[in-house]
């Protein structure tokens, strides 16, 4: 089993925006995608881990940067490859190419949790700690997040729509509910250069997120979401204006 796996996608018309950009929650997803797919492939798929250990994988950290928006009708490829385990995380790296071109790198963290907040080191997993790929170099683009002032910027009720099939609001989710904050249709023609979201904890049907917005001086843009008084999760992006 190759260490480095990719899948082929092209944006078609649900996955593009109003500016016809590929909007940044369908890259995510289809970085999750490739991930759980060659994760599947390798032996360590979903079901063989709830099977092994009554647990799942959950994404809790996923930063890209995107040197170039991707279009309407253009075909990309997802390249990823696991890059080792540190601590209670596995890390996984991507890179999006559009022809020849590098158009996004990316890194992940994941953990293997129980539906009642328990965490199996990724290490006691059978043959995970020998899958990895050291000839590739390590992305490491994800950074602490540190908040600037925040204000308050409205609530968003958790939907049908949101939950998946752990009974959660899914990943590629919270990327939409930023956008929708920022407005971003009633502009010019932006896309997100970089993002990196952080979760920090599950967010349930019917819980109402309380949202708070803030700027860093370098224009970072800094949107946090708490329900019932926890911090649920922290999403930094630089929104790129395209002229």
């Amino acid at each position: 089993m190759s260490h480095l796996f990719h899948r082929d996608f092209r944006v078609d018309g649900s996955d593009a925006d109003c500016f016809g950009y590929c909007r940044a929650s369908v890259l995510h997803k289809a970085l999750v995608e490739t991930a759980s797919e060659h994760a599947e492939a390798a032996g360590f798929g979903r079901q063989a881990v709830f099977d092994q250990t009554g647990s799942f994988w959950i994404l809790t950290r996923l930063s890209l940067h995107m040197s170039l928006p991707l279009r309407y009708d253009q075909a990309y490829t997802v390249l990823t490859w696991p890059r080792g385990i540190g601590g209670p995380f596995a890390y996984r790296d991507f890179e999006i190419m559009a022809g020849d071109r590098l158009a996004g790198e990316g890194t992940s963290a994941w953990v293997i949790a129980n539906l009642q907040g328990g965490i199996l080191r990724p290490g006691d997993l059978p043959g995970l700690r020998e899958f990895t790929c050291p000839e590739r170099p390590p992305k490491d683009l994800l950074k602490k997040l540190c908040a600037p002032e925040l204000q308050p910027a409205g609530h968003r009720e958790i939907r049908y729509s949101d939950i998946d099939l752990n009974q959660h609001m899914n990943n590629v989710r919270y990327l939409d509910i930023a956008c929708d904050l920022l407005a971003l249709h009633n502009g010019p023609p932006s896309y997100l250069r970089h993002h990196q979201i952080n979760y920090e904890a599950q967010c349930l049907p019917h819980e109402v997120l309380e949202l708070y917005r803030g700027r860093h001086p370098d224009g970072r843009i800094h949107i946090a979401g708490r329900a019932e008084g926890r911090n649920r999760f922290r999403i930094e992006l630089t929104v790129e204006t395209q002229e």
